[in-house]
């Protein structure tokens, strides 16, 4: 439990990073600059960076159990 927990919290701060770059990178060319939209995109990054993440450590975990 402790580390699917662990491996989504760490995806989700991956994630986070992603999507703040994303938006910063979306708010630098100056094509979306709303703070909302900003927002909405660090949220969806976050998300999709914390789901992917969290499951390829699971995907990985279930791999090492499964060699032993």
């Amino acid at each position: 439990m402790g580390v699917k927990f662990g491996g989504y919290l760490y995806g989700l701060v991956v994630g986070g990073i992603i999507g703040l770059t994303g938006a910063l990178t979306i708010s630098v060319t100056g094509i979306m600059d709303l703070v909302d939209t900003r927002f909405s995109v660090f949220l969806l990054g976050a998300v999709l960076g914390g789901a992917s993440t969290g499951l390829l450590i699971r995907d990985l975990d279930n791999l090492g159990k499964s060699n032993e």
